[in-house]
């Protein structure tokens, strides 16, 4: 049987077909389109990838903006509310050494947390990412630390969470624990 690859058919003189070599130039021809093609198929697929993350980008940025926003707001509250509390321990009837530096200290956390929420007000996203960036690089250990105690208050708040009704005939775990329940 000759060999089919790199060859064309045509109708043959007892109704059989019959192959004959192609011309070289079909088979460079066909190779350059498939080539082109799937050049642009990446292209596409690089395009639309970009896109599509440039999307999910701008909408994370943006909802981070919030967040950041109320975050902000609130340490401001806090600030406040420190502020006042070492008012409170300054203007007290027992006056004494130890209401003086509750006081003191209690006013340097309230500054403390009123530049916090100015950072986070006046800082985008990009800076504090930055920001984080290069305080991990300075002081791995803290930063690592930090990371860690986050992820356990996540566990802990995740563990804490109600688990969502799987539908109306689930059941309450007052109810899992009955005998005979399942």
């Amino acid at each position: 049987m000759p060999n089919q690859k790199n060859q064309m058919t045509r109708e043959g003189t007892s109704g059989g077909k019959d192959f004959v070599p192609m011309p070289p130039q079909t088979q460079n021809t066909q190779s350059n389109d498939a080539t082109a093609r799937g050049k642009e198929l990446l292209d596409q697929a690089k395009s639309t990838a970009n896109e599509a993350y440039d999307k999910f980008a701008e909408k994370a940025t943006s909802t981070i903006e919030e967040q950041k926003t109320g975050l902000a707001g609130g340490l401001t509250s806090v600030a406040d509310s420190f502020r006042r509390t070492g008012d409170s321990l300054n203007t007290g009837q027992s006056q004494n050494y130890v209401t003086e530096y509750s006081a003191h200290y209690v006013k340097t956390a309230a500054d403390k947390l009123e530049g916090v929420a100015r950072y986070f007000e006046t800082s985008d996203v990009k800076t504090m990412a930055r920001d984080a960036e290069s305080y991990a690089r300075r002081n791995p250990a803290i930063f690592l630390g930090g990371a860690f105690v986050l992820g356990v208050l996540a566990a802990r708040f995740f563990k804490s969470s109600p688990m969502p009704a799987l539908g109306q005939n689930s059941m309450s775990p007052e109810q899992r624990l009955e005998p005979g329940a399942f």
